[in-house]
């Protein structure tokens, strides 16, 4: 019997693109369960992380406040400065959180029990190599859409029509990009947390490798069935998307649908792995 996340391999033809969405979620649960204790403290533990980390930039940028200065370029350079720190103050802590509960994961889907400390040991010590990874995606990623963007402020402000027309196919253009590339690149990180020999320029490769052949459009239809739930609950309980943050409801479900999500992905990866080599 294969491990969760594996090929199975008794089909004449199976391979990666025979692995579905709903055989990952199964597989999802069964690791959890062999492995639940590491699974649902380091969670918990990463959680609590990101919320500090959260309140720590948030007190950090209050602070320092009062103290900004200036107008115009100046001031639009500062809190572009702040925003970028905050930013990766939070990344930085959700990269443990996706390294500890994926590596809990993969354990249990292996049939195995872990520690904690060894799990969250083991997070930490790549969490800077994963957030390097997801920060290059996401340059990669939003960086045409942002100069876009940019241009077509540029063009807006200056009455430069021809400018502000060619800024607006740029932007329709970066984010058919930005699609394109977020799907390629979904695997890069769990490349760059099971596969530390690979370097961190080629995890992209790397998972626009193992999604070839049917994984791109399981990573599509896994992120549009967790949009559409948390769609239907909000309807369901009457929520507004303006109100939904505040909906204890729509925020555990939202929760649960993005350790679902990961865990999903988790186990394509292997799944791609064990497929390909």
């Amino acid at each position: 019997m294969s491990a969760p996340g594996e090929p199975n391999g008794n089909e004449p033809g199976s391979g990666p693109a025979k692995y579905r969405l709903f055989q990952a979620v199964r597989d999802v649960v069964a690791a959890v369960r062999t492995n639940a204790r590491a699974y649902v403290t380091v969670a918990a533990i990463s959680f609590a992380v990101i919320i500090l980390a959260a309140i720590v930039a948030g007190l950090g940028v209050a602070m320092l406040a009062p103290f900004i200065r200036g107008n115009g370029v100046a001031l639009i350079t500062i809190v572009l400065i702040l925003l970028v720190v905050v930013t990766l103050i939070i990344a930085v802590a959700g990269a443990l959180m996706q390294n500890t509960t994926s590596l809990a994961l993969a354990a249990g889907a292996d049939g195995k029990t872990t520690r904690v400390m060894e799990t969250l040991r083991k997070g930490w010590s790549r969490i800077l190599r994963v957030s390097a990874v997801n920060a290059l995606v996401v340059a990669i990623a939003m960086g045409p859409l942002v100069g876009a963007y940019i241009a077509l402020f540029v063009g807006t402000i200056t009455g430069n029509s021809g400018l502000a027309l060619l800024s607006t196919l740029l932007v329709l253009a970066g984010v058919i990009w930005s699609v394109m590339a977020i799907l390629r690149y979904s695997l890069s990180s769990y490349v760059a947390l099971f596969e530390s020999e690979i370097p961190v320029t080629k995890t992209l490769l790397r998972s626009r490798e193992l999604l070839k052949g049917g994984g791109q459009w399981f990573v599509v239809k896994a992120v549009l069935l967790a949009v559409a739930i948390t769609i239907a609950v909000s309807m369901l309980t009457g929520t507004s998307p303006q109100q939904s943050s505040s909906n204890p409801l729509v925020n555990l479900v939202s929760l649960v649908l993005s350790f679902l999500l990961s865990g999903s992905f988790v186990m394509l990866y292997r799944n791609r792995r064990q497929a390909r080599g």
